[in-house]
């Protein structure tokens, strides 16, 4: 029994010699971290050209705000982020409009548009596009949504815009280390 320990030994030491163990032993980490990192990073990859974004809005309720909203973020230089482009035409049923929009998107004339639909008492909202990946994109159209969404229900209740200013402001939250000296960083 010692001598198969010894021969495991010798093995597993002249495994570890080769220049292929070394190589696997720091490239196996490295790839792990690559394709669970850097999926993130693209997705989150600002444009720096201005994109042609729809709003198709069957209800005809938030086209209006949703553009003042989403026309706050700029670009590096000052440009809008988005040129925010009305895809509700009177007179046309909201399947024709969204083939019109489906086709706009696939010809590349939009990046994508956001369709929302009421129907009684619930709203679809929904981004549709060839490349839906860009996350912070995604997290910016719902916060915009929502917010419009909130500010028209607080409006139509009687609620002053001083309180819906206050609502909306948002905290931000600090994190603060101390170490055992009590110091702050």
């Amino acid at each position: 029994m010692k001598k198969i320990f010894e021969i495991a030994k010798w093995e597993f030491i002249e495994k570890i010699k080769t220049k292929a163990f070394i190589i696997s032993i720091i490239l196996t980490p490295v790839i792990i971290i690559g394709f669970s990192i850097g999926p993130t990073l693209l997705s989150e990859h600002e444009t720096e050209t201005t994109q042609a974004i729809g709003v198709l809005d069957t209800g005809e309720t938030y086209f209006n705000l949703l553009r003042n909203e989403l026309e706050k973020y700029t670009l590096e230089d000052g440009q809008p982020n988005y040129l925010i482009i009305n895809l509700y035409k009177k007179q046309t049923s909201p399947d024709a409009l969204k083939l019109h929009a489906d086709s706009l998107v696939i010809k590349n004339k939009l990046e994508g548009y956001l369709l929302i639909s009421n129907s009684d008492d619930s709203i679809n909202f929904q981004f549709r596009g060839k490349s839906v990946g860009n996350f912070k994109e995604l997290k910016r159209f719902e916060e915009s949504f929502n917010k419009v969404r909130t500010n028209l229900k607080l409006t139509r209740s009687g609620i002053s815009g001083e309180i819906i200013n206050y609502i909306n402001k948002k905290v931000e939250l600090d994190a603060i280390k101390i170490d055992e000296s009590g110091k702050e960083s």
